[in-house]
């Protein structure tokens, strides 16, 4: 049986393969995130529990998904993943900008 990491490392492999920028260094996170262990500080942060403000839009995004899935869209489906995980790559920087990240600090690009 195929498994989501399954997905994930073969999609991260063909991205590094084709040079995407930083799909190498995705595809190192994924792999250190399905071993399970945390000896590395990589490992460790690759294995932690989200947090709080990082739960949330992933819940909201796997939700619109699976209601889009149980509408038998698939369409929308791939509309949420596209829309909902580049939303949520750029999460901390919003964040950030609104002064709610709870650790990082907004810098402005000169």
């Amino acid at each position: 049986m195929v498994t989501g990491f399954d997905l994930l490392l073969v999609a991260a492999e063909r991205a590094a393969q084709s040079s995407q920028p930083y799909a190498y260094d995705f595809l190192q996170m994924i792999q250190l995130a399905a071993l399970g262990s945390a000896s590395l500080v990589t490992e460790a942060i690759a294995n932690r529990p989200l947090k709080e403000h990082e739960a949330s839009p992933v819940a909201i995004i796997l939700g619109a998904a699976e209601l889009a899935y149980q509408l038998g869209d698939d369409v929308a489906v791939r509309e949420v993943l596209q829309v909902g995980t580049a939303l949520l790559a750029k999460w901390p920087e919003y964040l950030s900008a609104t002064e709610r990240h709870p650790t990082l600090t907004f810098k402005q690009e000169d």
